[in-house]
């Protein structure tokens, strides 16, 4: 491709979705939380366009409050939320269960592997 007027031709960023496994607690915590990458971000108007099935256009007036939400599109909704609240459930008592046997482990360290675990110890007295 050739470049106009001595500038460089621009490119265009594709954005698309790999859906690999999820690697650890962390990372299932963080997907629950923000299912997206920077890249694939899609903003308020298009991510309520998308979980009530309705155009861009009509999301905006649903925001701005210029149209009353819908019951059927409000019911959508609500299962999305309950939905979701059940996986950040799930997810938060995976990451409870982690800590307390994390801090069973520590508590069990000798030598060294324990004065390591215990420098690590953070002011607010959180569990290594």
């Amino acid at each position: 491709m050739k470049a106009l007027y001595g500038t460089t031709p621009r490119r265009t960023r594709r954005s698309f979705t790999i859906l690999a496994p999820l690697r650890g607690l962390a990372d299932q915590a963080i997907a629950v939380i923000a299912p997206w990458s920077v890249h694939q971000y899609p903003g308020r108007r298009r991510a309520l366009a998308e979980l009530i099935g309705v155009k861009i256009s009509t999301a905006r007036t649903y925001l701005k409050g210029k149209a009353e939400l819908p019951a059927y599109h409000a019911e959508k909704l609500a299962r999305f939320l309950e939905r979701s609240a059940a996986e950040q459930t799930e997810v938060a008592l995976r990451l409870r269960d982690h800590a307390r046997r994390h801090g069973v482990k520590v508590r069990q360290l000798r030598g060294r592997a324990l004065i390591l675990a215990q420098r690590a110890v953070r002011d607010d007295d959180r569990p290594v």
